[in-house]
């Protein structure tokens, strides 16, 4: 629905036994409740002069800054903003697509089943691999995601993660296969193969894999499935000769680090680390220290007869062991990561053997949670890529509910295009566990039936018909009003207000025509007597026992009563009315008064009761049609043991998992819709009447999942509105003297007519005119409105002495806090903040 509901219109009711002349602010008349916007304020700007004497004092100079100060402050020329921002570090690739975004339900394996450099530059970028006599192979990088149903986006809890509270996220179960990383070279990398078995041509080479770089320090041949690669990662790879040492920082720590023995006879070196000593260790080796920190021998450097230096080791200080064998399990530092599995993939073509392809399978080890509140998964081992979520995009988020508001009364509760409404919807009157009214009461129906067939009209009775309901639906535009007749005259017609109290139609008489919810609404009869009314509505458009929401959430009404009109010219009349269908009250009524002489008359009604009612509450689809959803939900308005009235969900097989979760372990119960737009559901057991809440988000919701390296981060800032201050042009305020006219624009005149020759001209007094003469009351001042008859208006502001103006024009320019209306107030006082208005004494 591409209306947004940001802000509510509330019409606010002056109290009339305070303020003269207040009305409720009608098209055709001007109100000082219109004070300063419309009535100066049109489109973010100053319309208007500020008019002073030019005989004034210098409290009038000041009562018009004072006004000049607040008209400022509601010159607003529109908002502006800035939409949220996304920020994000690292190689990161977020599931959505511009046309289908992650909903709940949806598996992130329908936006990418695979991820190449295209969407990882780093993590996955092309590569080159050169052997140790120089040879170049090219290779590819790769990852395939999970297909299982474990990799959708879902509403769960679980007693393995944060107490069981109720997230949105992806809950992989243990040993359901996460993701498979492929390295595959485009042209086989060939080694030769030595006597030991070992690929002497891959060895003490460096390959990039993740984003990281490895060197291979020893290879064993194998089979063609369970070749064997040793990698050393390390964050440093310093060389020192014998009996040097350095010092280095790791993760801001210091490492003081001695190359104790390098034996280069058995090729065997031995360090001392922050007084530590290692183990003999040869290529290859790792060490651990008792911090956790690995050392690792890369190669040992011996040095020739008559060189002048020392045997020399080249290290890596934080390095991690890997090793890599076809048809096993990961080995980091001679620990398997359990679930982490590798495939080589070598072929033999002459004395050399080739690589073909390194593959990793990612099997969860235990469950795994990726969640909206920011708990991430980080591939074991490798610790090279992980899983994560920036939240889970909410939409609007109105409050809708439904409920039991008394002992035999269903209420629903919902902001609709205009206004928020609270309307009871089904009531029992004889407390037995029936709903036999829809409406608050017999003598307060609700009329939900209003669109009809060409010869139908509905019918409202004021005195047994609180409310009547018209809706209109139409692709993404829909509407509710909620109509009350408060009136009905045989000479001066009907009156209808809307929820609010607001009039929309007035002495409106038969035939005759008026608005609601974009729809005309045209009454057909009218009885003062009976003080009822039938209208005819036949827009095609138009829906039945229907209630939109704000933000375009489709709710089912109870049905009611139809009024059809017969005109015949003889005949009888049978009425069969059927019950079914969840209709309360129905009757109809046959009005015959065009018959002839023979004619016979017929008014027949039926009541209908029934223990339960099913409200249908339907989505938009992520486009925002009405009602176009595929989430759907049933609310069941029934009795509890007790014969109370309360509400519960008829079936949660459209909510994500089919289930509800408790909240804080609470007889509070949550779910989410599984749908474009997922409706929030609460179900409120915690008294023996059970509620229901709806937080519905008027637009698409979806989670917001990336993949990226360990490294990676994504934050969202949220976005920020801003108001445009119209500045009030300089020449805004002038004299009294400067003017040739007074009745052709807008003025707020500062000063009484003894000052001021634009107050003496409104007023129809000559200048100057003092005391009694004035027309202003003894030791106050007054605020008085002027109608012009071009349609402009003039206010005055004036008193009895320079401070009453200046107290007067303190109460004009703080207008908001003292609920201005009608034409004219008087205020009184001894400062500028002890001050009374009230209404001018009767002449």
């Amino acid at each position: 629905m591409k209306l947004r509901k940001t802000v509510k219109r509330i019409v606010a009711l002056s109290t009339g036994a305070t303020m003269l002349g207040a009305t409720v602010l009608g098209a055709m008349a001007a109100d000082l409740s219109e004070y300063p916007a419309p009535m100066f304020i049109k489109d973010g700007k100053f319309d208007g002069l500020l008019v002073i004497g030019a005989d004034g004092d210098t409290q009038d100079m000041l009562g018009a800054m004072d006004m000049i100060s607040s008209l400022q402050a509601v010159a607003v020329g529109g908002s502006t903003g800035t939409s949220a921002v996304t920020s994000t570090v690292g190689d990161v690739f977020k599931f959505d697509k511009s046309s289908d975004k992650l909903n709940v339900g949806e598996n992130m394996t329908t936006i990418r089943t695979k991820l190449s450099d295209t969407h990882l530059p780093i993590i996955l970028a092309d590569g080159t691999f050169t052997t140790a006599k120089g040879a170049k192979y090219d290779y590819e990088q790769e990852i395939s995601l999970g297909s299982t149903s474990d990799h959708h986006i879902q509403f769960f809890a679980d007693k393995d993660y944060e107490d069981e509270k109720p997230v949105v996220g992806l809950s992989i179960s243990r040993n359901k296969n996460v993701l498979n990383y492929t390295l595959e070279f485009t042209k086989n990398a060939k080694s030769s193969v030595n006597s030991d078995g070992d690929l002497t041509e891959l060895e003490d080479r460096q390959i990039e894999m993740l984003g990281e770089v490895f060197d291979i320090t020893g290879s064993e041949n194998n089979t063609a499935s369970t070749a064997e690669l040793s990698l050393m990662r390390g964050a440093l790879k310093p060389t020192l000769e014998e009996g040097e040492t350095a010092t280095y920082t790791i993760d801001g720590k210091e490492y003081e680090v001695t190359a104790l023995i390098i034996d280069d006879t058995n090729s065997k070196v031995k360090f001392k680390i922050n007084g530590e000593v290692t183990d003999s260790m040869v290529k290859g080796d790792v060490y651990q220290l008792s911090d956790g920190i690995n050392i690792g021998a890369r190669e040992i450097l011996p040095n020739e007869a008559g060189d002048v230096t020392q045997d020399m080791v080249e290290f890596y200080l934080g390095a991690k062991k890997i090793v890599m064998k076809g048809g096993e399990e990961l080995s980091m530092d001679d620990e398997d990561i359990s679930n982490v599995d590798v495939y080589i993939t070598t072929s033999q073509s002459a004395s050399k053997t080739a690589l073909e392809k390194i593959e990793i399978a990612w099997t969860a080890d235990d469950d795994l949670f990726i969640t909206e509140d920011g708990n991430e998964v980080v591939m074991p081992g490798l610790e090279s890529i992980k899983f994560y979520m920036d939240g889970f995009y909410r939409g609007a988020e109105e409050e809708i509910s439904v409920y039991g508001s008394s002992d035999d009364t269903i209420t629903l509760a919902a902001p609709v295009k205009d206004y928020d409404v609270k309307l009871d919807l089904l009531y029992d009157s004889d407390s037995d566990g029936d709903f036999n009214n829809v409406g608050a009461s017999a003598t307060k129906k609700l009329i939900t039936r209003t669109c009809l067939g060409t010869d139908e009209y509905f019918y409202v009775d004021m005195d047994t018909d609180e409310y009547f309901v018209v809706t209109k639906v139409n692709g993404k535009e829909a509407e509710t009003a909620v109509l009350q007749l408060s009136k009905v005259h045989d000479t001066n017609g009907i009156t209808v207000k809307d929820y609010t109290g607001t009039v929309i139609a007035e002495n409106k008489k038969v035939t005759k025509t008026f608005d609601a919810a974009d729809m005309t609404i045209t009454v057909m009869n009218l009885s003062q007597t009976d003080s009822n009314v039938s209208f005819k509505l036949s827009d095609s458009n138009c829906v039945n026992s229907t209630l939109v929401t704000a933000e375009g959430l489709q709710l089912g009404l109870p049905a009611t009563d139809v009024y059809t009109e017969y005109n015949l010219s003889n005949g009888i009349i049978t009425a069969n009315i059927n019950c079914s269908g969840g209709d309360y009250s129905k009757s109809i009524h046959l009005n015959l008064t065009s018959w002839n002489a023979t004619g016979t008359g017929l008014n027949g009604s039926k009541d209908c009761y029934a223990p339960a009612w099913t409200m249908n509450v339907t989505e938009e689809d992520k486009d925002e049609n009405i009602a176009s959803g595929t989430g759907f939900l049933q609310l069941n308005a029934t009795f509890n043991s007790d014969t109370e009235a309360h509400v519960k969900l008829v079936a949660k097989t459209n909510l994500s998992n089919d289930k509800t979760y408790s909240i804080d372990n609470s007889k509070r119960y949550v779910g989410l819709v599984q749908s474009q737009v997922s409706t929030q559901v609460i179900e409120d057991k915690v008294a023996d009447q059970y509620v229901i809440e709806l937080t519905y988000p008027g637009e698409e919701t979806y989670a917001n999942l990336y993949i990226g390296s360990k490294a990676s981060q994504v934050s969202t800032t949220a976005g920020s509105e801003s108001v445009a201050i119209t500045k009030i042009e300089v020449g805004a305020a002038v004299l009294d003297t400067s003017l040739s006219s007074y009745t052709n624009q807008n003025l707020i005149v500062v000063g009484g007519p003894a000052i001021n020759r634009a107050t003496a001209a409104l007023t129809g007094k000559s200048y100057p005119a003092y005391g009694t003469d004035s027309g202003i009351p003894e030791n106050a001042g007054l605020i008085k409105l002027v109608e012009q008859t071009d349609g402009t208006v003039a206010v005055i502001v004036a008193g009895w002495e320079a401070d009453d103006t200046q107290r007067a024009s303190r109460v004009l320019a703080e207008s908001g806090n003292y609920a201005l209306s009608g034409m004219e107030v008087v205020v009184t006082g001894t400062s500028l903040t002890d001050i009374s208005v009230g209404v001018p004494a009767a002449e």
